[in-house]
């Protein structure tokens, strides 16, 4: 959804068996608005910062 004064974007997905222990996850998903000149939002990274995957 885009357009407006909002904008919002959902992507849920579902591991089956995952190494972290969490089967639902959001990455990439956000919700923005803009109020006057700024333009405010809150999403999920889908990043690692971690040592790796072992």
């Amino acid at each position: 959804m885009a357009g407006g004064i909002l904008g919002a974007g959902f992507s849920p997905s579902a591991v089956a068996d995952p190494l972290d222990g969490e089967e639902f996850r959001l990455d990439g998903s956000y919700v923005a608005a803009t109020a006057g000149n700024w333009v405010l939002g809150v999403g999920a990274i889908d990043r690692w910062w971690g040592p790796g995957w072992q």
